[in-house]
């Protein structure tokens, strides 16, 4: 009975054993798939904050580029009404034309400089 019990006892240790290994084993891993997760999680908020700078980056650059092309057409508007106005000088003509006022409406706001 004593050999029994004794078998049975290391039997149920060494399975005790394996089954604390195992739960070692499974912490390690645990702790490996966790630091693997965390440091791709660090990558992608990298990656998303460069993209977002790249993002306000053109969108400065259109705004600029916008406020480039508003002036040059406020600069196109300006030249065209003012040789419309000498033409109309030189024909001896003192009032405006109806087409100086319609590129006036083109004016946007923009006042003369």
């Amino acid at each position: 009975m004593t050999r029994l019990y004794k078998s049975m006892k290391e039997e149920l240790l060494k399975k005790i054993n394996q089954l604390e290994d195992n739960i070692l084993d499974y912490k390690d891993k645990l702790a490996q798939v966790k630091a693997e997760m965390s440091e791709m999680e660090r990558q992608k908020d990298a990656k998303i904050a460069m993209k977002e700078a790249e993002i306000a980056e053109q969108k400065a650059k259109m705004e600029e580029m916008a406020h480039e092309f508003g002036m040059m057409l406020k600069q196109t508007l300006d030249k065209m009404s003012e040789k419309i106005e000498i033409t109309n000088e030189w024909d001896g003509e003192q009032k405006e034309t109806p087409m100086v006022r319609t590129f006036e409406d083109f004016n946007l706001g923009f006042g003369k400089d």
